[in-house]
């Protein structure tokens, strides 16, 4: 398999350097690898209520001075109305105080907070028929 990797740097307006890599080996000296399971952090996921069922598709996390950040996405079949009423009574029923939750440019925005807890989410279609992609955001205040 021919890989190719070209890295550029911009500066100036003008290219400043360029490198490429090529792999010439052949491609059956690669093994094809499974898709590393992905997981929203453990500790994530026991504060937080993270809709039943859905498969967690990307997670990428972050740590700054005042709190640590960790964003999701997950896939689900359930239908938009469902993903919202199940998140509805799960924050009111956790002591989670609804902050917004509200139609902004024809997306629905839900936010939430809980003592030093942060959500927020949103939902829309994937390419693929009847999976809907809920974009969940977690932060946990310092």
């Amino acid at each position: 398999m021919n890989k190719t990797l070209l890295i550029g740097l911009a500066a100036f307006g003008g290219l400043v350097l360029i490198t490429t890599f090529t792999n010439n080996e052949p491609e059956a000296d690669y093994a094809a690898e499974a898709p590393a399971s992905v997981t929203i952090p453990a500790e994530f996921a026991s504060q937080f209520p993270i809709y039943p069922g859905a498969t967690v598709v990307v997670v990428n996390e972050s740590e700054g001075e005042s709190s640590r950040d960790v964003s999701a996405s997950l896939n689900t079949t359930a239908s938009r109305e469902e993903i919202f009423d199940w998140y509805s009574a799960a924050l009111s029923d956790g002591g989670w105080n609804i902050k917004s939750d509200r139609n902004v440019a024809g997306y629905r925005i839900m936010q939430s907070e809980n003592d030093n807890l942060f959500t927020s989410l949103q939902v829309a279609g994937t390419e693929e028929a009847g999976v809907q992609r809920i974009s969940q955001q977690f932060k946990v205040r310092k």
